[in-house]
């Protein structure tokens, strides 16, 4: 499956403007998360852009997460391991590289705000690298999925410093700017 499969996918399934947006974004960190991990930065782009197929649906039931966008990928051809990544990109299990970066770029997009990156860039990369590290082991939901996005990437070994992925990411979201879905 390519990007456009991917992005017309989305844009099926996410009705509003907003959600395919955010789609949109998490494509973009999710490819620079691919070239900070040493991933396929094409594959981790189109994982992120189905990643948000079902986010609307999903809304109010967060354990729903990951299987409409499983099942229509399914649909259109994606590989079964693929498929098995994001079914199960919201729940706590052992998972592999893909997963958890998944797990990572939904958690970074929790908390940048939509507009106004570019403006207080630095300051927002200091403050999100410092909020991830200081969520890792807490014990919540948030903080399970950097756990094991962080541990799948290998970003608890020394010197696993977010700061370089994050200020790429920004750039990245920052490039996207209020592009119109």
């Amino acid at each position: 499956m390519d990007r456009v499969s991917a992005y017309l996918l989305a844009k099926r399934h996410l009705r509003r403007p907003e959600g395919r947006h955010q789609a949109r974004r998490a494509e973009v960190v999710m490819e620079t998360l691919a070239a900070y991990a040493g991933g396929d930065g094409e594959l981790w782009a189109v994982m992120g852009l189905l990643s948000a197929v079902d986010s609307e649906y999903a809304a109010h039931n967060p354990q729903a997460r990951g299987k409409v966008a499983s099942q229509q990928a399914a649909l259109e051809g994606l590989d079964s391991d693929l498929c098995a990544a994001l079914r199960y990109q919201a729940c706590g299990r052992k998972v592999e590289r893909i997963q958890g970066a998944l797990a990572l770029t939904w958690a970074l997009l929790e908390r940048v705000p939509r507009r106004g990156i570019e403006s207080q860039r630095v300051a927002l990369m200091e403050r999100l690298t410092r909020e991830l590290e200081l969520e890792r082991g807490r014990g919540d939901a948030l903080s399970d999925r950097l756990d094991v996005g962080m541990d799948a990437l290998g970003l608890k070994a020394p010197g696993g410093d977010l700061s370089p992925w994050i200020d790429g990411a920004l750039e990245a979201l920052i490039a996207l700017g209020g592009e119109r879905p």
